[in-house]
Parts: structure tokens; sequence; C-alpha cells
């Protein structure tokens, strides 16, 4: 059986990124998160994430995929700031 997987490019990725494995047999997985990303979870082949490499499938039995979702660092409250000069002396802060 293939087991595939899928993450966001620009967010992180699977070590590997596929494996052929046989019937009743299990898959493991390693997940990074790209700097700027967090992974928030990782589900699929009845496996089960708990927040530590490597992610490993249950016992598969026909061709499945490993999903892993991330969040931006800044969508948790934290930015990377940028100070502008502004009219009359002011400053604009923005929030990357």
């Amino acid at each position: 059986y293939v087991v595939s997987t899928a993450a966001p490019a620009e967010a992180g990725s699977f070590t590997p990124e596929w494996l052929n494995i046989g019937h009743n047999d299990t898959a493991s997985f390693s997940i990074t998160a790209t700097p700027g990303y967090t992974i928030d979870s990782v589900t699929g082949c009845g496996g089960s994430w708990s927040g530590q490499n490597p992610y490993v499938t249950a016992p598969v039995t026909a061709d499945c995929t490993v999903t892993a979702t991330f969040s931006s660092q800044n969508e948790q409250g934290e930015c990377s700031f940028i100070v502008l000069p502004g009219r009359n002396n002011r400053l604009a802060v923005i929030c990357l």
C-alpha cells in the first residue's frame, strides 16, 4: 500500500514524503514546521499525534494519506514589527 503525506509547502514537511508498505504494517513519519509556523495537528491512517515525532500510523490495510495542519505564529498573537516614519514626526508600526 502507499501511505502518502499532505502539508502546505510553506508551513512544513514530512520525512519521508511517502512510503510503500505491506498489509498490516505501520508507517512512521517525522513532521517539521517551517520557521514561523507551529504544528497544529497530524491525522490520518489511524494514527494519533502526541505532539512529538514520529507520527506512527495504525496497521495499514489500504492506501491512505497522513495530513498535517499548521498555524502561523502571527495567528497566535506574535508579531514581527516594522516601524516606518510618518508625517509630523509620527511613526507607523506594522505587525507582520
